[in-house]
């Protein structure tokens, strides 16, 4: 009923003849629990329809077994998958993620002060930037923080190695012997365009190479296919282009057919990040794949024991990079397998 009060802990553990001890530990699934018990409070609480009060309870503990993750462009092609998969993985490890969106040109600062407010156990920062006084603010308040797919000298960091990635697609390039070739660069200013473009630039340069045409995105569908658009009712005719991004690069693409051009034949093309679109078939997209599985693994591996150490604090700092993998499908032409240099 609408007036009925909300049951307790101390009202399931009388009714269930146990210490308020034991049905909160029955709910943390502490095994110590005899089965018996565990079956009788659960069936208790769910008569009465108690839930119990996670936050609260974690506040006692001085731990409330949630993380926040702050993120930019939850609606791009990339980062929906990144956190569908660290809620599966926190999940997993009996944590739950509290999630907060910034704008893509934001910086995490702009929503930390609130995150802060739910007294999360760790901030995970993906497709953002945090300022050094704000990781200073988290230290205070004992939360430690990471940058995924970002680095920091200053923030544990966990990242794709965007520049090999560039230098692996130049290096597939250049074995398919295009020569006219052209670049869609991603949001200027950004960590990811600034190394996966100056890879991608300076391992050509190597080969005595300069590209013809260069163009910017914002990493999205739409600013893909409008460079597309401007660039095949120009007169550069390209052998190949690399964007910074899959979805600039089925955008391109799309443009491409639309302007009456073959994917692969007239001009090739190639991505970056491996969302699970550039498999399919009317894609095909030669891409370099994120791993993400293990970008998020490592993350919260590094969490965990960082939750686990009294001396987190005062230890340095680290950033992992972790290769992608040169995903070769019908977007560019055949070819062997390319080793980055």
């Amino acid at each position: 009923m609408a007036d009925q009060k909300r049951m307790t802990s101390v009202d399931v553990a009388r009714m269930a003849g146990v210490s308020q001890s034991t049905v909160s530990r029955t709910f943390a699934g502490d095994t110590r629990v005899k089965p018996e018990t565990r079956e009788r409070v659960l069936a208790v609480a769910k008569e009465v329809g108690y839930v119990p009060n996670f936050i609260a309870r974690g506040l006692s503990a001085q731990t409330t077994n949630l993380v926040g993750i702050v993120m930019a462009d939850v609606a791009s092609m990339f980062y929906p998958y990144v956190l569908q998969e660290f809620v599966r993985a926190l999940q997993k490890r009996g944590k739950h993620a509290l999630v907060f969106n910034v704008r893509s040109d934001g910086n995490a600062d702009d929503v930390l002060q609130e995150t802060l407010q739910y007294q999360v156990d760790a901030l995970i920062i993906a497709a953002s930037t945090v300022s050094d006084e704000m990781v200073e603010a988290c230290a205070r308040m004992d939360t430690p923080v990471f940058l995924f797919n970002r680095t920091s000298p200053h923030v544990n960091s966990i990242c794709v190695d965007n520049y090999q990635g560039g230098r692996q697609i130049a290096n597939l390039f250049v074995r398919n012997e295009y020569e006219r070739i052209g670049l869609l660069a991603g949001i200027e200013g950004t960590q990811t365009n600034q190394q996966r473009t100056s890879g991608f630039l300076g391992r050509l340069k190597e080969h005595g190479i300069t590209p013809i045409y260069e163009a910017r995105g914002d990493y999205t569908y739409k600013s893909g296919y409008a460079a597309g658009r401007e660039l095949f009712h120009s007169d550069t005719p390209l052998d190949a282009i690399f964007c910074a991004s899959d979805a600039m690069a089925i955008g391109l693409m799309d443009a491409a057919r639309d302007a009456g051009l073959n994917v692969p034949n007239d001009i090739a093309v190639a991505g970056f990040d491996g969302v699970p679109v550039t498999e399919w078939a009317a894609n095909s997209l030669t891409t370099i794949e994120q791993p993400m599985t293990a970008l998020v693994k490592t993350t919260l591996d590094w969490m965990d024991k960082t939750l686990a150490s009294q001396t987190w604090k005062t230890q340095a700092t680290r950033v992992k990079l972790l290769p992608g993998t040169l995903m070769q499908r019908r977007s560019t032409a055949a070819s062997e397998l390319i080793i980055a240099e």
